[in-house]
Protein backbone atom coordinates (compact mmCIF):
# COMPACT_ATOMS: atom_id res chain seq x y z
CA UNK A 1 0.00 0.00 0.00
CA UNK A 2 0.95 3.72 -0.50
CA UNK A 3 3.20 4.90 2.13
CA UNK A 4 3.45 1.69 4.12
CA UNK A 5 7.41 1.61 4.57
CA UNK A 6 7.35 5.33 5.38
CA UNK A 7 5.73 4.62 8.94
CA UNK A 8 8.64 1.93 9.55
CA UNK A 9 11.07 4.17 8.86
CA UNK A 10 9.75 7.30 10.52
CA UNK A 11 13.04 9.32 11.12
CA UNK A 12 15.71 7.82 8.59
CA UNK A 13 17.38 9.81 6.03
CA UNK A 14 18.74 8.93 2.78
CA UNK A 15 21.87 7.14 3.33
CA UNK A 16 20.97 3.64 3.00
CA UNK A 17 22.45 0.19 1.17
CA UNK A 18 21.50 1.37 -2.56
CA UNK A 19 19.08 -0.93 -4.73
CA UNK A 20 19.38 -1.17 -8.68
CA UNK A 21 15.93 -0.37 -9.73
CA UNK A 22 14.74 -2.32 -13.07
CA UNK A 23 12.67 0.43 -14.66
CA UNK A 24 14.88 1.99 -17.12
CA UNK A 25 15.59 5.16 -15.55
CA UNK A 26 19.39 4.31 -15.31
CA UNK A 27 18.91 5.20 -11.37
CA UNK A 28 20.53 3.34 -8.13
CA UNK A 29 18.19 4.39 -5.08
CA UNK A 30 18.27 3.19 -1.76
CA UNK A 31 15.36 2.09 0.71
CA UNK A 32 15.35 5.25 2.17
CA UNK A 33 14.58 6.96 -1.32
CA UNK A 34 11.61 4.35 -1.47
CA UNK A 35 10.38 5.60 1.54
CA UNK A 36 10.59 8.76 0.44
CA UNK A 37 9.14 8.38 -3.27
CA UNK A 38 6.20 6.93 -1.83
CA UNK A 39 5.46 9.26 1.41
CA UNK A 40 5.37 12.10 -1.13
CA UNK A 41 3.52 10.28 -4.01
CA UNK A 42 0.49 10.16 -0.99
CA UNK A 43 -0.01 13.47 -1.93
CA UNK A 44 -0.06 16.63 -4.39
CA UNK A 45 2.99 17.94 -3.61
CA UNK A 46 5.04 18.01 -0.54
CA UNK A 47 8.45 20.69 -0.05
CA UNK A 48 11.26 19.77 1.51
CA UNK A 49 10.90 21.42 4.73
CA UNK A 50 8.21 18.90 5.09
CA UNK A 51 10.20 15.87 4.07
CA UNK A 52 12.85 17.27 6.69
CA UNK A 53 10.06 17.16 9.42
CA UNK A 54 8.67 13.95 8.23
CA UNK A 55 11.55 12.24 8.37
CA UNK A 56 13.60 13.91 10.83
CA UNK A 57 16.42 15.28 8.96
CA UNK A 58 17.94 19.03 8.53
CA UNK A 59 16.20 20.64 5.67
CA UNK A 60 19.75 21.59 3.77
CA UNK A 61 19.52 17.65 3.65
CA UNK A 62 16.38 17.09 3.22
CA UNK A 63 16.37 19.82 0.04
CA UNK A 64 19.79 17.85 -1.38
CA UNK A 65 18.34 14.73 -0.87
CA UNK A 66 15.40 15.99 -2.93
CA UNK A 67 17.62 17.53 -5.41
CA UNK A 68 19.27 13.61 -6.20
CA UNK A 69 16.25 12.73 -6.96
CA UNK A 70 14.93 15.08 -8.99
CA UNK A 71 18.05 15.28 -10.92
CA UNK A 72 17.32 11.31 -11.79
CA UNK A 73 13.90 11.79 -12.46
CA UNK A 74 11.57 11.00 -9.89
CA UNK A 75 10.72 13.60 -8.53
CA UNK A 76 9.86 16.98 -9.93
CA UNK A 77 9.70 20.61 -8.42
CA UNK A 78 8.42 23.54 -9.52
CA UNK A 79 7.77 27.00 -7.67
CA UNK A 80 5.55 30.04 -8.42
CA UNK A 81 7.58 33.08 -7.68
CA UNK A 82 11.40 33.04 -6.77
CA UNK A 83 10.69 33.15 -3.08
CA UNK A 84 8.35 30.31 -2.71
CA UNK A 85 9.36 27.05 -1.77
CA UNK A 86 9.84 24.23 -4.34
CA UNK A 87 6.46 22.25 -4.96
CA UNK A 88 7.85 18.59 -4.87
CA UNK A 89 5.89 15.66 -6.49
CA UNK A 90 6.38 12.32 -7.83
CA UNK A 91 6.90 12.28 -11.55
CA UNK A 92 5.71 9.31 -13.98
CA UNK A 93 9.25 7.66 -13.55
CA UNK A 94 8.76 7.84 -10.14
CA UNK A 95 5.31 6.20 -9.73
CA UNK A 96 6.39 3.76 -12.41
CA UNK A 97 9.35 2.62 -9.90
CA UNK A 98 6.55 2.44 -7.11
CA UNK A 99 4.35 0.85 -9.39
CA UNK A 100 1.31 3.43 -9.33
CA UNK A 101 -0.50 4.32 -12.29
CA UNK A 102 0.83 7.37 -14.17
CA UNK A 103 -0.25 11.01 -12.77
CA UNK A 104 -0.26 14.36 -14.38
CA UNK A 105 2.65 16.95 -12.74
CA UNK A 106 -0.01 19.07 -10.22
CA UNK A 107 -0.69 22.69 -10.74
CA UNK A 108 1.19 23.80 -7.67
CA UNK A 109 -0.33 26.90 -7.32
CA UNK A 110 -4.14 25.81 -6.22
CA UNK A 111 -4.83 25.60 -3.23
CA UNK A 112 -1.12 25.60 -2.08
CA UNK A 113 -1.63 26.76 1.61
CA UNK A 114 -4.65 23.92 2.41
CA UNK A 115 -2.13 20.68 0.33
CA UNK A 116 0.57 21.39 2.26
CA UNK A 117 -1.34 21.88 6.11
CA UNK A 118 -2.87 18.33 4.77
CA UNK A 119 0.85 17.10 4.74
CA UNK A 120 1.63 19.13 7.39
CA UNK A 121 -0.65 17.18 9.57
CA UNK A 122 -0.54 14.00 8.48
CA UNK A 123 3.17 14.12 9.18
CA UNK A 124 2.48 15.75 13.06
CA UNK A 125 0.29 12.79 13.73
CA UNK A 126 2.55 9.94 12.01
CA UNK A 127 5.16 11.14 14.36
CA UNK A 128 3.32 11.15 17.67
CA UNK A 129 1.20 8.46 17.15
CA UNK A 130 0.60 4.92 16.31
CA UNK A 131 -2.14 5.76 14.25
CA UNK A 132 -2.87 4.79 10.70
CA UNK A 133 -2.86 7.90 8.35
CA UNK A 134 -4.42 7.54 4.88
CA UNK A 135 -4.45 10.68 2.22
CA UNK A 136 -7.00 11.48 -0.02
CA UNK A 137 -4.91 9.39 -2.89
CA UNK A 138 -4.45 6.39 -0.47
CA UNK A 139 -8.04 6.64 0.60
CA UNK A 140 -9.47 6.61 -3.45
CA UNK A 141 -6.80 3.96 -4.19
CA UNK A 142 -8.61 1.26 -1.56
CA UNK A 143 -12.20 2.69 -2.43
CA UNK A 144 -11.79 1.30 -6.22
CA UNK A 145 -10.07 -2.09 -4.42
CA UNK A 146 -13.19 -2.39 -2.87
CA UNK A 147 -11.29 -2.31 0.53
CA UNK A 148 -13.33 -0.03 2.64
CA UNK A 149 -16.57 3.02 1.77
CA UNK A 150 -14.07 6.10 2.62
CA UNK A 151 -16.12 8.63 0.48
CA UNK A 152 -19.57 11.03 0.91
CA UNK A 153 -22.43 11.42 -1.35
CA UNK A 154 -22.51 15.79 -1.43
CA UNK A 155 -25.14 15.77 -4.21
CA UNK A 156 -28.08 14.60 -1.27
CA UNK A 157 -29.36 18.27 -0.25
CA UNK A 158 -28.89 20.09 -3.27
CA UNK A 159 -30.04 17.91 -6.42
CA UNK A 160 -26.74 17.41 -7.64
CA UNK A 161 -26.99 13.81 -8.04
CA UNK A 162 -24.39 11.15 -6.63
CA UNK A 163 -21.46 13.42 -6.34
CA UNK A 164 -18.45 12.19 -3.92
CA UNK A 165 -16.10 14.17 -1.47
CA UNK A 166 -12.91 12.79 -0.04
CA UNK A 167 -11.91 13.77 3.37
CA UNK A 168 -8.01 15.55 3.75
CA UNK A 169 -7.39 12.88 5.85
CA UNK A 170 -8.56 9.39 7.32
CA UNK A 171 -7.41 8.51 11.26
CA UNK A 172 -8.26 5.11 11.55
CA UNK A 173 -7.69 3.37 15.22
CA UNK A 174 -9.27 -0.46 16.07
CA UNK A 175 -13.31 0.19 15.67
CA UNK A 176 -12.36 3.91 15.07
CA UNK A 177 -12.20 6.14 11.76
CA UNK A 178 -12.07 9.56 11.83
CA UNK A 179 -12.15 11.87 8.51
CA UNK A 180 -10.48 15.29 8.88
CA UNK A 181 -11.48 18.15 6.62
CA UNK A 182 -9.23 21.61 6.82
CA UNK A 183 -11.69 24.64 5.82
CA UNK A 184 -9.37 27.69 4.88
CA UNK A 185 -11.27 28.69 1.57
CA UNK A 186 -14.61 30.08 2.05
CA UNK A 187 -17.57 28.13 0.85
CA UNK A 188 -21.48 28.90 0.49
CA UNK A 189 -23.80 27.88 3.46
CA UNK A 190 -25.67 25.36 0.91
CA UNK A 191 -22.42 23.89 -0.49
CA UNK A 192 -21.36 23.46 3.51
CA UNK A 193 -24.54 22.08 4.45
CA UNK A 194 -24.19 19.30 1.46
CA UNK A 195 -20.89 18.10 2.76
CA UNK A 196 -22.10 17.79 6.34
CA UNK A 197 -25.38 16.60 5.02
CA UNK A 198 -22.96 13.59 3.24
CA UNK A 199 -21.19 12.91 6.48
CA UNK A 200 -24.16 11.95 8.36
CA UNK A 201 -25.17 9.78 6.05
CA UNK A 202 -21.83 8.05 6.04
CA UNK A 203 -21.91 4.24 6.73
CA UNK A 204 -18.08 4.16 7.05
CA UNK A 205 -16.94 6.68 9.58
CA UNK A 206 -17.50 6.92 13.25
CA UNK A 207 -16.74 10.59 13.42
CA UNK A 208 -16.15 13.81 11.40
CA UNK A 209 -13.77 16.60 12.58
CA UNK A 210 -13.60 20.13 10.63
CA UNK A 211 -10.81 22.07 11.19
CA UNK A 212 -11.01 25.83 10.95
CA UNK A 213 -8.68 28.98 10.70
CA UNK A 214 -11.55 31.30 10.35
CA UNK A 215 -13.74 32.61 13.02
CA UNK A 216 -16.64 33.24 10.59
CA UNK A 217 -16.45 30.19 8.93
CA UNK A 218 -16.50 28.43 11.84
CA UNK A 219 -19.50 29.90 13.55
CA UNK A 220 -21.73 29.24 10.42
CA UNK A 221 -20.44 25.88 9.75
CA UNK A 222 -21.09 25.08 13.52
CA UNK A 223 -24.42 26.31 13.18
CA UNK A 224 -24.92 24.00 10.19
CA UNK A 225 -23.67 20.82 12.11
CA UNK A 226 -26.12 21.65 14.79
CA UNK A 227 -28.75 21.80 13.28
CA UNK A 228 -28.15 18.67 10.53
CA UNK A 229 -27.42 16.77 13.79
CA UNK A 230 -30.51 17.50 15.36
CA UNK A 231 -32.39 16.62 11.74
CA UNK A 232 -30.48 13.75 11.72
CA UNK A 233 -31.26 12.42 15.13
CA UNK A 234 -34.96 13.38 15.20
CA UNK A 235 -36.49 12.57 12.17
CA UNK A 236 -35.47 9.22 12.51
CA UNK A 237 -34.03 9.30 8.60
CA UNK A 238 -31.03 6.80 9.63
CA UNK A 239 -31.34 3.26 10.03
CA UNK A 240 -27.75 3.28 11.94
CA UNK A 241 -26.49 6.24 14.06
CA UNK A 242 -24.25 8.72 11.82
CA UNK A 243 -21.15 9.68 13.22
CA UNK A 244 -20.23 12.06 15.59
CA UNK A 245 -19.46 15.79 13.46
CA UNK A 246 -17.50 18.48 15.31
CA UNK A 247 -15.99 21.46 14.57
CA UNK A 248 -12.31 22.93 15.95
CA UNK A 249 -9.80 25.55 15.44
CA UNK A 250 -6.90 24.75 12.90
CA UNK A 251 -4.04 22.76 14.89
CA UNK A 252 -1.50 25.32 13.39
CA UNK A 253 -3.42 28.33 14.27
CA UNK A 254 -1.42 31.28 16.72
CA UNK A 255 -2.92 30.49 20.40
CA UNK A 256 -5.19 33.57 19.53
CA UNK A 257 -6.87 32.77 16.33
CA UNK A 258 -7.64 29.62 17.82
CA UNK A 259 -9.43 31.33 20.74
CA UNK A 260 -11.10 33.15 18.44
CA UNK A 261 -12.35 30.47 16.56
CA UNK A 262 -12.78 28.73 19.65
CA UNK A 263 -15.15 31.19 20.74
CA UNK A 264 -17.03 31.78 17.47
CA UNK A 265 -17.65 27.64 17.64
CA UNK A 266 -18.79 27.78 21.69
CA UNK A 267 -21.50 30.90 20.57
CA UNK A 268 -23.35 28.80 18.17
CA UNK A 269 -23.40 25.50 20.16
CA UNK A 270 -24.94 27.64 23.42
CA UNK A 271 -27.11 29.33 20.48
CA UNK A 272 -28.35 25.58 19.22
CA UNK A 273 -28.55 24.43 23.15
CA UNK A 274 -25.36 22.41 22.99
CA UNK A 275 -22.66 22.45 25.73
CA UNK A 276 -20.20 24.11 23.76
CA UNK A 277 -16.60 21.84 23.32
CA UNK A 278 -14.77 24.09 25.10
CA UNK A 279 -16.88 23.25 28.03
CA UNK A 280 -17.12 19.55 27.83
CA UNK A 281 -13.12 19.53 28.04
CA UNK A 282 -13.53 20.74 31.88
CA UNK A 283 -16.99 18.89 32.98
CA UNK A 284 -16.62 15.68 34.57
CA UNK A 285 -16.01 12.32 32.72
CA UNK A 286 -14.77 14.64 29.60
Amino acid sequence: MLGAGVAAGAGRGPMTAPVRVPTGVGALIGDGDRRLLAWVGRFRFVTAGLVAERFGVTVQMARRWVARLVAIGLLGRERAGRTDEYAVYLTAPGARVLGLPRRRPPRVTVHREHELAIVWLASRIERATARRVLSERECRYLEAADAGRFSVEVGRATGRGDRRRWPDLVLEDPGRRVAVEIEFAPKGSVRLGAIVDGYLHSTGLTEVRFLVSEPATAGRLAGIVAAETVAATTRALFPIQPPRVAVSPWTDATAVEQAAVQRAIDAVERDHGLLPISDRRNSPGA
